[in-house]
């Protein structure tokens, strides 16, 4: 079933099989602070934009926000002084553009394969303005030195690493 928290905070929840009582555990959980503002979710005051948590069509900030800007060309930057290239591939894309990209896939492969690389209009972290591609958007660049670079100095700037392969199943 569904538990949902009335307030923010750890808690202990109890749960037993419904036909033996004595198969039971007690799982930690942590309840986080959910709340919309603008058709937007912020989940501790983190705006969370992706597959399950959309955004209305006009939000978004029209271009990377400044800060990712800047971050990114500092990221680039520090590349470069390690001999490596690493470019926008994909940066910003409005509601729109998404939607154009994302029926696209769904032409060509069809809905339940797009579904599988590309998040529906409304529901891609790029909208948000906080969301690079780098040089590539297939899984080539995974192999290159610039890759392995990045995996290892992305959060140094602020950026994380999104859909690694590990990490498809979540």
């Amino acid at each position: 079933g569904v538990v949902r928290g009335i307030s923010a905070g750890k808690c202990t929840l109890s749960i037993s099989a419904k036909d033996d009582p004595s198969i039971c555990a007690q799982v930690e959980c942590v309840v986080r602070k959910t709340e919309e503002k603008d058709g937007v979710t912020y989940i501790d005051g983190i705006l969370v934009l992706n597959k399950s948590y959309g955004a209305p069509e006009n939000f978004g900030p029209d271009g990377l926000t400044p800060e990712t800007q800047a971050a990114f060309d500092e990221l680039c930057a520090a590349a470069a002084e390690d001999g490596l290239n690493i470019y926008l591939s994909s940066g910003y894309r409005s509601y729109y553009t998404q939607y154009d990209l994302y029926n696209g896939y769904v032409y060509s492969y069809g809905q339940d394969v797009a579904d599988t690389f590309s998040a529906r209009p409304g529901h891609s972290e790029h909208q948000s303005g906080l969301a690079i591609d780098v040089n590539t958007v297939d899984d080539s660049f995974g192999a290159t030195p610039e890759a392995a670079w990045l995996a290892e100095h992305c959060d140094e700037f602020g950026f994380i690493i999104r859909y690694a392969e590990d990490k498809v199943d979540i």
